[in-house]
């Protein structure tokens, strides 16, 4: 299941989705009451996200979290990084 947590000021919204390609409902969960919505295929499901998700951030709500975390192991973001390959394009690029 994956959550998408949007907050505003103290107030919270959560939104749920099943990430199997079956999967044909959303559930959002607001001041304490769950809500479901059902379709008849995926790509209806994907398309309401985008929608819900889109009328938050436009409305004044921000993504506080996504769950579960996918990145795994070491962040290559942090990783040292060898001998920089742009520069041999240098050599290419003056002539």
């Amino acid at each position: 299941m994956m959550r998408w947590k949007f907050t505003r000021e103290e107030a919270q919204i959560d939104v749920y989705r099943s990430s199997a390609m079956s999967a044909t409902q959303i559930e959002v969960a607001a001041s304490g009451s769950m809500r479901t919505f059902r379709f008849l295929d995926r790509s209806a499901v994907v398309a309401f996200h985008a929608g819900i998700e889109h009328a938050l951030l436009e409305t004044g709500w921000q993504l506080e979290g996504f769950e579960p975390e996918r990145r795994m192991g070491n962040d290559r973001r942090n990783l040292q990084r060898g001998v920089d390959r742009r520069g041999m394009l240098a050599l290419v690029w003056s002539r």
